[in-house]
């Protein structure tokens, strides 16, 4: 068990609103059916609404342009796929109708290391990406991706996911925020092997830390 009761979330920040919903609207920029991206939509459900992973409704993006007023508008609550930007982490350059905002992004998921690989996807590796204004919900969204990682160093696999602390920080609500995303789409490795197909071969960046080459390293600047 990971720490006694501490925080609340406000409430009026975009986890209770969320929660409110019934529902989390997840940003799709890439394939919007069966893919890696979906499988975050999935984990996330999973973490917020007690391991139900069906919570959820995809909303396909198109191209990349206005993502933050996307988010600001709250016409989505996250947006998977979204190419890692350090200009509009750092600085809130875009202005929406709320004023000046920025992204915050998780730990990406998946780089495309190989020049091959830039035609189709793109150079810049992707991520999760929130609006700069709820910092809750922007930490919350790195944690979930963050624990499919943290699943796979200690060898926890869906099979095991008990063996995932439980979790009293947040209260009763969020107490499977950890094993419920594992539950719903298991560890990093197991959501890389199970779209595989669509994916380059996983090596290089997307590999666990073998004490060179870091798994899904932060973004240089």
């Amino acid at each position: 068990t990971i720490d006694e009761f501490r925080h609340h979330f406000a409430p009026d920040g975009k986890i209770n609103q969320i929660l409110d919903k019934g529902k989390l609207v997840c940003g799709v920029l890439g394939d919007e059916n069966e893919s890696m991206e979906v499988d975050y939509c999935r984990a996330l459900s999973a973490s917020l609404f007690a391991s139900d992973s069906s919570l959820f409704e995809v909303v396909k993006l198109t191209d990349e342009s206005n993502l933050a007023e996307k988010l600001d508008s709250g016409s989505v609550d996250v947006i998977v796929g979204a190419p890692v930007n350090i200009d509009v982490d750092i600085s809130p350059l875009n202005e929406t109708a709320k004023g000046f905002s920025g992204l915050a992004f998780s730990q990406p998921y998946i780089y495309y290391s190989e020049s091959r690989d830039h035609l189709e996807h793109g150079s810049r590796p992707k991520a999760l990406a929130t609006g700069q204004k709820d910092a809750d919900w922007s930490t919350f969204v790195y944690w979930v991706v963050a624990n499919a990682i943290a699943a796979e160093e200690n060898g926890i696999t869906r099979g095991d996911f008990r063996d995932i602390p439980d979790v009293k920080f947040f209260g009763d609500e969020f107490e499977w925020m950890f094993r419920g995303p594992i539950l719903a789409v298991g560890n990093y490795g197991e959501i890389y092997e199970r779209h595989s197909e669509n994916l380059p071969p996983r090596k290089n960046e997307n590999l666990l830390n073998d004490g060179s080459s870091p798994q899904l390293w932060h973004q240089a600047f």
